[in-house]
């Protein structure tokens, strides 16, 4: 027999390495490193290192280039023909009916979250994917307060704060829809360093903050090497814009991915962080989708030097980040008995964050903090639509209104011609008809409906607007006798940490 090649000394190297792929057919691998379990795509120059790495300790020389190739050629070969499917995210999981937390550091230590409480373990069950310029998370601590974070998201309201709160845990949930967390602002309200240390409390990162992209290939690579997407100082937010934003928080989108990259299973929904100081927000679809946090402007004698902030903000963040992971344990004991009449679409998100219980101590409940939300976008949107501005004028000259769709572009156009508003009426029927659909739950917001299910005479589609008639008064109902139902778990009154079952042992670091 002739002697080996470099290439099967390599694969006689690697025989350890577990092999597998995700639902894209992404090739990953589960390689031992210093007594650690590491998972990498097969393609990726990460992987490439360590098996460089074992043939020079083996070999004390370097290997070539294309009997690498061949050997990852053979791996992927390998996995294609039989290997197992494995489910592969990014810093957050939802798995077997617990929650998982990448904490990204050397050790590659993962937060196991359940109904018994949190831990956390170096061998987890979840595989997690690394992207280049993802930092890591402090080993979370116990008795923290959520509390503690409020200092560093500047001059923020009680209702601002409930609602970072609440989207940090349905982020930490791992359930899309994820929403839109936007902060607004005047200049000098600290609006990126609220992104930012928000991001940094579940997903630091190099960059927190990046610039909206506006290309599909910006797109795909933005989604390919964070978990949150932050952005910062967004002026605008077209309408093609406005549609990706929505795909990503709900689903649907599907980015393109380079070879090398890897593509985890969680690919295709992202928590997203906005901030602006104008409403960047234009459309309803995407307001539904959102939270809006508004910041006051902070006076000079009360800002804080970056470094010294920062320096707090590291040593607050293990107990804020177990806080949260208390909190998360209380959601998950009282998800299937926490029933909640929400309204709007991130219904899930609504009645999750409350089953978490009195996280939040004083600054109030979300639910009364979305509904505020939810009435300044409404607000918001209604000012900066050109049609909604019209219907408005129009109903308050008129009382109402009886027409096809030509005849009320007409009555619009007299009505906004001279007013000063953020964009231009639509340029024929058509296009007004299906604006008059957007802003349709705007105007009922307003006390206007829009009925569009009437023929006119000629048979043209007639649309009637008036104002809605104030609800009647309910009968008094005669009181019955209260139902008994289990209650669902609540934290002590008082502020975190919460009075939980007594987790398992944590794991003590080597």
């Amino acid at each position: 027999m002739g002697s080996k090649t470099d290439g099967d000394i390599l694969l006689g190297l690697v025989e350890d390495v577990s092999l597998f792929k995700t639902e894209w057919g992404e090739a990953y691998a589960d390689i031992e490193v210093e007594g650690h379990r590491e998972t990498w795509p097969v393609a990726s120059q990460e992987f490439k290192d360590r098996l460089l790495a074992r043939f020079l300790r083996s070999e004390h020389r370097a290997l070539s280039g294309p009997a690498l190739n061949n050997v990852l050629a053979a791996l992927r070969a390998k996995v294609v023909i039989g290997g197992e499917t494995k489910p592969v995210f990014l810093r957050v999981a939802d798995f077997g009916g617990k929650r998982y937390l990448d904490l990204a550091n050397g050790r590659w230590e993962v937060v196991e979250i359940s109904k018994a409480g949190w831990k956390i373990v170096a061998d987890s069950p979840v595989r997690f994917h690394r992207v280049r310029g993802m930092a890591p998370l402090p080993r979370p601590g116990r008795g923290g307060k959520i509390q503690d974070l409020r200092p560093f998201l500047g001059n923020i309201s009680d209702t601002g704060f409930v609602l970072v709160v609440g989207w940090l845990l349905t982020v930490l949930n791992g359930h899309s829809p994820y929403p839109v967390l936007v902060f607004w602002g005047v200049q000098g309200s600290a609006k990126s360093s609220a992104s930012s240390y928000t991001r940094s409390v579940i997903d630091p990162a190099l960059t927190p903050l990046g610039t909206l992209p506006s290309t599909k290939t910006e797109y795909s690579r933005a989604v390919s090497q964070n978990w949150v997407l932050a952005w910062d100082n967004v002026s605008q937010i077209n309408n093609k814009t406005s549609d990706v934003l929505c795909r990503l928080s709900t689903g649907g989108y599907e980015p393109h991915y380079g070879a090398t990259g890897g593509r985890p299973s969680t690919s295709h929904t992202r928590p997203i962080i906005l901030n602006s100081i104008v409403p960047c927000v234009r459309r309803p679809d995407l307001a539904d989708r959102a939270l809006f946090v508004t910041l006051e402007p902070i006076k000079d004698k009360d800002r804080k030097q970056e470094g010294d902030l920062e320096a707090k903000f590291a040593k607050a963040l293990p107990g804020v980040v177990g806080a949260l992971l208390d909190a998360l344990v209380v959601g998950l004991i009282n998800s299937k008995s926490s029933r909640i009449e929400a309204v709007g679409r991130l219904v899930d998100m609504h009645q999750f964050v409350t089953g978490c219980g009195k996280a939040f101590s004083a600054e109030g409940s979300f639910g009364v903090a979305y509904q505020e939300s939810q009435k300044l976008a409404a607000s918001i949107l209604t000012e900066t639509s050109t049609v909604a501005t019209g219907v408005i004028r129009l109903v308050e000259e008129r009382g109402v209104f009886g027409g096809t769709s030509t005849d009320l572009l007409r009555e619009l156009n007299a009505r906004v011609r001279n007013v000063h508003v953020d964009g231009r009426l639509p340029g024929g029927p058509a296009a007004l008809s299906s604006e008059l659909e957007r802003v349709k739950p705007l105007l009922a917001a307003q006390g206007i409906l829009i009925d569009r299910d009437r023929t006119g005479q000629r048979g043209d589609r007639w649309i009637e607007i008036s104002r809605l008639a104030p609800p009647k008064p309910k009968a008094r109902a005669r009181q019955s006798q209260p139902v008994k139902s289990k209650p669902t778990v609540q934290p002590p009154q008082g502020e975190l940490p919460l009075d939980l079952p007594a987790p398992a042992a944590e794991l003590e670091p080597a």
